[in-house]
């Protein structure tokens, strides 16, 4: 009997084992699952698949049967037909929360609409969203086409400097260098190379990996905290949209923080140095030899990139992604796909 007990003992504890083991796998796999709980629920409830015919985002008051939103009052005033009513004619004062998803061009809508800058996720400001009177707004891109750019502002910069988080932001250059033939194919694995180093680690590469469910999802059940997203494919007509229903209609979205131009970019003198050094470690060109894709400077700890290589840098994103990064960005951001209805092609 005593052995009996031992031998049932031991196999539910080897169950329970592996089945421990398989979990952390999993979430090892895709950990934006276990951000959220009850995301996979949120997912499969939009019904984002069922529109494989459309390519992209529908506009929101298209889309907003098929999304499970925490509230519909403001999304109900945002999306009725008689244009003559209007959230502006509220009796509360209106007060937006704008849900900022980095490199998706909210600086520009935080310059419109007089907004402080913020990348805190909805579930941390659900106090002022569940305010009278609140908007929550946000805007979506592509998730695919949001990594490349990513990986474009690290490189050319913010107001002058390496963006945060440096450390990533450092790679993107070192990776580029490192693949310093100016062609396409350079930049390709370069870009692959550094998304496998985002993805890797759930460290300070996680502001850039994270994703709009993690962004956007209630904690504890499964909804967005929005009342409207703007689709970065269609700025300015969903913008639009919103100021009609805001009663801005005479403002105008100024383009802020572009990645258009050629940017010198001055790094820290630890940064700077880790930079250097990797170029020296594997016999690469320095900064201003021929072969170099960066160019002579006098400034100390500052870089600059070769025009050529900054306009490859300019492509449509599609033209840079390998099979084995569409596949990286497809896994870690399938919630976002799924959701929202983009797909790598759009």
């Amino acid at each position: 009997m005593i052995d009996r007990r031992y031998t049932i003992l031991w196999t539910a504890c080897m169950s329970a084992f592996v089945l421990v083991v398989y979990l952390g796998h999993t979430l090892q796999e895709n950990p934006t699952n276990h951000s959220f709980g009850r995301v996979k629920k949120l997912a499969d409830s939009t019904g984002g698949s069922s529109r494989e015919s459309s390519t992209g985002p529908l506009p929101f008051c298209e889309a907003v049967q098929s999304l499970v939103l925490y509230r519909t009052e403001m999304t109900s005033m945002l999306c009725q037909h008689k244009r003559s009513i209007s959230v502006k004619n509220s009796s509360e004062k209106l007060s937006i929360v704008f849900i900022h998803i980095p490199k998706t061009g909210g600086e520009s809508l935080e310059a419109a609409l007089s907004l402080t800058k913020s990348h805190a996720p909805a579930f941390r400001r659900k106090p002022r969203l569940n305010a009278k009177g609140s908007l929550s707004i946000t805007i979506i891109r592509n998730p695919f086409s949001r990594m490349y750019s990513w990986f474009r502002f690290c490189l050319h910069g913010w107001r002058g400097r390496l963006p945060g988080p440096a450390r990533s932001c450092l790679k993107a250059h070192q990776f580029l260098n490192e693949q310093y033939h100016i062609t396409n194919s350079s930049t390709a694995v370069a870009f692959e190379k550094w998304l496998e180093c985002i993805f890797a680690t759930r460290g300070d590469e996680y502001l850039i990996a994270k994703t709009a469910v993690n962004y956007l999802a209630d904690v504890e059940y499964p909804s967005l905290l929005i009342d409207y997203y703007i689709r970065f494919e269609h700025y300015e007509d969903d913008f639009s949209r919103l100021s009609h229903a805001i009663g801005l209609n005479n403002t105008n979205l100024t383009h802020e923080n572009s990645s258009e131009e050629q940017k010198q970019i001055s790094m820290s003198g630890a940064n700077a140095n880790k930079f250097l050094n990797f170029l020296r470690e594997r016999n690469l060109p320095l900064p201003g030899e021929e072969e170099s894709l960066l160019l002579h400077t006098d400034r100390i700890n500052t870089f600059i990139y070769k025009p050529e290589l900054w306009k490859l840098l300019q492509v449509d994103y599609r033209q840079v992604y390998t099979v084995k990064s569409i596949n990286l960005v497809s896994i870690w951001f399938a919630q976002d796909l799924q959701i929202f209805n983009y797909t790598f092609e759009g």
